[in-house]
């Protein structure tokens, strides 16, 4: 009996020691490989990086040597800045959408391999920075209300921020500020009656209304969706262009920057825009509940 059990005990051993021998090879293996795998894209960006510094210089010490007609007859021929041309853009996507109407196999398979290389060469090796990141955002959101990554855009982590607080306000709300209210000086004295403190609640949603939309404006501005211009310099000429060429590019591609679309705003909706910011800093030290 006590040999069976010894034999039993043996094997049992024997067999977790296999497999503990055979993971510590397999995680060697794998960690080996990942590793290549994580660090040839870096070298990759790293030789890249070196080429292009390489050429950089070489161009630049070619310029220094020209003389002044040299250097004129060299910028028409490589301008520092070209015209954009939406057309250009949205040539190239109606190209794309007629190949993949004519080719539906070969186009479903090509993206299909373009997605699975972007996903193995550039989002697989980026996981353990991404992780670090998005834990070290939410800490620095915890503790001091904004992280490094928000300041990449900080315009629009706070537009967002601000819309949505003003939204909570609004629906949450447990009082008015008193600047809202048609006699101060009741309240001040304690009087204010229900019908005042009505109009005092219609006039603050309005306020807060008014600030909401144009933060919201603001992130589609941001966004690169919707055209603003100052009230007191609005160019209706400037305005009629920008739509005739946003009207040309949906022509072109409907779905353009999807529901969100190009979107022109008028004078008045300029001058709501600019009304909100106005409200928002006249009301700044009453946005508390």
């Amino acid at each position: 009996m006590i040999n069976l059990i010894l034999t039993i005990l043996s094997t049992i051993s024997m067999t977790l020691s296999l497999a503990i021998i055979a993971l510590v090879h397999i995680s060697v293996f794998l960690g080996f490989f990942l590793t290549l795998y994580w660090c040839i894209p870096t070298a990759w960006e790293k030789i890249e990086d070196l080429i292009d510094d390489y050429n950089d210089k070489r161009t630049m010490k070619k310029v220094k040597a020209m003389t002044d007609e040299e250097l004129d007859d060299y910028r028409e021929d490589h301008p520092l800045t070209t015209k954009y041309e939406p057309a250009t853009w949205t040539e190239e996507r109606k190209a794309e959408r007629a190949y993949a109407k004519k080719h539906p196999i070969l186009s479903f398979v090509r993206d299909a391999l373009q997605t699975l290389a972007r996903v193995l060469w550039y989002k697989v090796p980026e996981y353990p920075s991404d992780i670090k990141r998005y834990f070290r955002m939410w800490i620095q959101r915890a503790t001091r209300g904004w992280a490094v990554s928000d300041a990449w855009g900080f315009d629009w982590y706070l537009a967002r921020v601000i819309k949505e607080g003003c939204q909570w306000l609004k629906e949450n709300k447990h009082g008015v500020p008193c600047g809202c209210m048609p006699n101060t000086l009741a309240v001040d004295m304690g009087e204010d009656n229900d019908e005042d403190m009505k109009k005092a609640i219609a006039k603050w949603d309005k306020v807060l209304d008014t600030i909401i939309k144009t933060f919201e404006t603001a992130e589609n501005i941001q966004e690169n969706h919707w055209f603003y211009q100052e009230t007191k310099n609005y160019s209706i000429k400037r305005a009629k262009e920008i739509r005739a060429t946003n009207k040309k590019m949906k022509e072109e591609d409907p779905e353009l920057f999807g529901k969100r679309g190009l979107y022109v705003m008028t004078k008045a909706e300029c001058k709501e825009y600019e009304k909100g910011w106005e409200l928002f800093r006249e009301y700044f030290f009453n946005l508390w509940d």
